[in-house]
């Protein structure tokens, strides 16, 4: 089963009536193209042919540089990397970030100390080199003393860091315990994940971060952005002939969908915070839902509405959790999370599941009908956000129609989970009590 992108989903709730899942027309994406977004190139850039010495007398003699916001696995590499060479020597090899004491005092890096630079940071030539590379290329360059290993996404800054290491490892020299090599030994472009250079990537904006969405998802959340950089990034899709699929503007929040046969990225930009976040989805594993485009509006039975089941009372510490109901103009709701299963302390001890229950009923304009929900979205396994459902779907699943549930969840060898303190059966009791009380409800993953 295909697995559908949870932010187009939230999006879909914000517009209109959910009616089913499935796959979308797409279109070949065009090559990465210039601008302020990297660019691909081709070949190597010529450079002054100097020798590196990287290891003399047993002592190694560059110190490794990453940069700040570089993602979890790209340290794992620099670690694999540093451990590589670390045996061969007998000093301990300087391993620190961009942000260390000599550039928070200075505002600058000496251009004479001898550096690898792994990702993207903020030495001076950062920009220009960057600018060469698309999100899935990478780049080996030597400038003056410096080594400059620069990838955007994982796969490309995993071929990098290994490239780099195969290089000096073939040329090390085990009888003096010496290293040295050729600029034009290194300096090298190559393409880690030639579809990834699909997904615009501005260089002339600041990286927050990247996160691993998981099931193949990740994201680029940039810091100080604007609602024109929105534009930027939507302009920049069209460009490479993604297709439109959906978009929608509320107060200073904007939002938008679009795909090819090889991604769905979502575009949000939050006015709130000025933040900048690309989400992209493998069109492989997700689907994306469609809109009725025969809705008739003469069938609306109501407005829509966005309802806030429960908020934390002022006489009670517990908390309530998240839980909002959409409800749609054909009369049906959509869940968003379930909230806690409920407390016993305060001096307004509640059941979550029953306030879910009777929120829905209140809200119900089907008259003489169950209250109907179209889709329960269940973000993440954290009890505040599923809790309450676990106990709603046996104890009122007579009286409420599901047609559908959408989760996240991990796979049951994910360790990650399981190293947070959840074992299996923390979710595997929620699927199973969907699949024993509403067999007939379609789960998406």
């Amino acid at each position: 089963m295909k697995k559908l992108s949870a932010l187009i989903l939230a999006l879909i709730m914000l517009c209109g009536t959910l009616v089913f899942l499935a796959s979308c027309d797409k279109n070949p994406p065009e090559p990465a193209d210039s601008g302020s977004e990297s660019e691909s190139v081709t070949g190597t850039p010529p450079v002054e042919d100097v020798t590196l010495d990287i290891i003399s007398d047993r002592t190694f003699k560059y110190d490794v540089i990453r940069g700040e916001t570089l993602h979890s696995s790209g340290n794992s590499d620099i670690v694999e990397f540093i451990s590589a060479f670390q045996s061969l020597v007998d000093n301990t090899i300087s391993f620190d970030t961009d942000m260390n004491m000599e550039y928070i005092k200075t505002q600058t890096h000496d251009p004479q100390s001898p550096e690898i630079v792994f990702y993207i940071s903020n030495y001076e030539q950062n920009d220009e080199l960057a600018s060469k590379i698309g999100y899935g290329d990478y780049l080996i360059e030597v400038v003056n003393k410096k080594i400059f290993v620069l990838a955007i996404s994982e796969p490309a800054f995993t071929a990098a860091t290994v490239s780099l290491k195969n290089k000096l490892m073939n040329a090390y020299d085990e009888a003096t315990g010496t290293l040295s090599i050729k600029a034009s030994e290194l300096n090298e472009y190559g393409i880690g994940d030639e579809k990834l250079n699909t997904i615009p990537f501005f260089t002339d904006m600041e990286v927050e971060s990247f996160y691993d969405c998981g099931d193949g998802s990740e994201m680029i959340a940039y810091r100080n952005a604007k609602d024109t950089d929105f534009d930027r990034y939507v302009d920049k899709l069209k460009e490479k002939e993604f297709k439109h699929f959906a978009d929608s503007e509320i107060e200073k929040n904007k939002f938008a969908t679009y795909h090819s046969d090889d991604y769905i990225v979502n575009v949000i930009y939050t006015g709130s915070d000025k933040r900048l976040k690309i989400v992209y989805d493998n069109a492989k594993e997700f689907s994306l839902p469609e809109y009725n485009s025969d809705w008739d509006s003469s069938k609306k039975v109501c407005d829509s509405k966005l309802i806030q089941v429960g908020i934390t009372p002022p006489d009670n510490s517990a908390q309530n959790g998240m839980c909002y109901l959409f409800l749609c103009e054909d009369g049906r709701f959509i869940v968003y999370d379930g909230g806690m299963p409920g407390n016993e302390s305060g001096k307004s001890p509640r059941d979550n599941a029953k306030r879910l229950y009777e929120t829905l009923v209140e809200y119900n304009p089907l008259e003489g009908q169950k209250p109907h929900i179209a889709a329960w979205i269940i973000t993440h396994a954290h009890v505040d956000h599923f809790g309450a459902a676990k106990k709603f779907i046996p104890t009122y699943y007579s009286r409420v129609n599901v047609d559908s549930f959408v989760y996240n969840f991990p796979s049951m060898t994910d360790t990650l989970f399981t190293a947070n303190g959840y074992d299996a059966s923390h979710y595997t009791s929620f699927t199973g009590a969907v699949d024993q009380y509403y067999p007939d409800a379609k789960e998406v993953k």
